[in-house]
């Protein structure tokens, strides 16, 4: 059994996912690949795993079931890669390798960035401290959220400073839907985040959420 899963959550532009799986082939057994596309991937890849859920579900309710699915399996730590990055050789072997070295020395760490998280390790043993990630956000903030949270908690956020190309939102780029639907709602989201954390990503304010207001509502 390995110590570790790899998780890709996809929504379209198969031609980046191509590259994106391609680019994750020294890890390709540990991999599974979340299609939350509406018309389904026609591709296969000979040794990545494949889950179609019944329906698409939001990034952040993908990177919880992933989150948990690893945990269940006896992993120390998940791995994630956005599909429309690519990692330079050898690149997530080296994000295993220092997670597994940082786990050995007895450190604190919650979270390995790339650039930023293009490609990440998360260690599952702080899901219990840091909890999993706040899916009133479907997409964005989210991982501002979570990563504030497991600095809170005190555990470490390790710059690898690994390489990684990236075509940054791409999924959104590609849909004018999706699009749409993202520029009428992400000031809503922003405004949650400002609520919880009493400022925008980079300018919070509380060290709990929503100031610990929410804390006797029962």
């Amino acid at each position: 059994m390995s110590d570790y899963q790899a998780v890709m959550t996809y929504v379209n532009r198969p031609d980046l996912l191509t590259r994106a799986v391609e680019s994750m082939s020294d890890i390709a057994e540990n991999l599974t690949i979340i299609d939350n596309s509406v018309e389904g991937i026609n591709l296969r890849f000979p040794t990545a795993k494949y889950l179609r859920p019944t329906y698409p579900l939001f990034f952040t309710q993908a990177i919880n079931y992933a989150l948990l699915e690893a945990k269940k399996a006896g992993c120390s730590f998940l791995l994630r890669q956005h599909a429309d990055a690519i990692a330079h050789p050898g690149v997530c072997l080296k994000v295993v390798e220092m997670a597994r070295q940082l786990t050995a020395e007895g450190r604190k760490w919650g979270v390995i960035f790339t650039v930023y998280d293009t490609l990440a390790a998360f260690n599952l043993n702080m899901l219990e401290d840091v909890g999993l990630w706040d899916t009133v956000f479907p997409d964005y903030y989210g991982d501002c959220d979570w990563f504030r949270r497991v600095k809170l908690a005190g555990y470490e956020i390790v710059e690898s400073g690994l390489p990684m190309d990236h075509e940054c939102s791409a999924a959104i780029y590609s849909d004018p839907e999706r699009m749409f639907i993202n520029n009428q709602t992400s000031p809503l989201y922003g405004k949650y985040f400002e609520q919880k954390w009493g400022g925008l990503p980079g300018h919070e304010t509380f060290d709990k959420p929503f100031n610990g207001g929410l804390e006797n509502c029962k």
